[in-house]
């Protein structure tokens, strides 16, 4: 199977080549520093077959490593994604499998582990994500399935939405004519709710899952 890597780190590049060429199934199909230098190389070649896997961080600097992802979909559709990075938060590991990865580990994985998601993708189809990040995969698609009128009440969202506009509690009160106590009893029950620990939190989420 054929890999293309795709990691910004020069240490962790290459030890991931090296990694790699110990499996005497696993070729290294081109090793780039940058989306844009490997969309470069490919724009080339006019082998339609010339990756089997992407191995990428998404945390690249220029054209991110989700967009690379979506490009490379579109040129390639039978491609297999794994993502290799340390970036955990929520949308950005939503934004990456939704634009085509099927595995998502993240740096604090085993080597083993590394090769084991590229062949298991690659001869079954099967994904691989790292038990942190699926946790949190599945609580968020058990709040993207619940109904996002009823997560909510009505006077709830109002509330987020002004502290999203950055109004203070004593604005909100006045726009919503209601008490500050109420306001912050809206507050709080919305953190519950999307199970946020902070006003970033619960807006990041609120927004994410459509209801802000």
């Amino acid at each position: 199977m054929r890999v293309l890597i795709i990691e910004n780190d020069p240490i962790l590049r290459e030890g991931l080549a090296f990694l790699l060429r110990q499996d005497k199934e696993i070729s290294i199909a081109g090793s780039f520093t940058s989306s844009e230098e490997a969309m470069r190389s490919l724009a080339i070649s006019p082998a339609p077959g010339v990756i089997d896997i992407l191995l990428i961080d998404i945390g690249l600097p220029g054209m991110s490593g989700i967009e690379c992802i979506r490009a490379m979909k579109a040129r390639y559709p039978d491609i297999g994604i794994v993502v290799l990075t340390l970036c955990e938060d929520d949308e950005k590991v939503l934004s990456a499998i939704r634009a085509g990865a099927s595995s998502y580990l993240l740096r604090g994985n085993k080597p083993w582990e590394v090769v084991e998601a590229i062949k298991c993708l690659y001869h079954e189809g099967g994904a691989f994500i790292s038990p942190r990040i699926a946790r949190r995969v599945l609580a968020m698609l058990k709040g993207d399935g619940q109904d996002t009128k009823n997560i909510l009440t009505e006077r709830e969202k109002e509330a987020l939405t002004l502290i999203g506009q950055g109004r203070s509690y004593k604005e909100i009160a006045g726009l919503l004519n209601i008490s500050i106590e109420t306001v912050k009893v809206h507050v709080k029950n919305s953190y519950g709710k999307l199970q946020a620990g902070n006003r970033t939190d619960a807006l990041r989420i609120a927004r994410l899952k459509g209801y802000i």
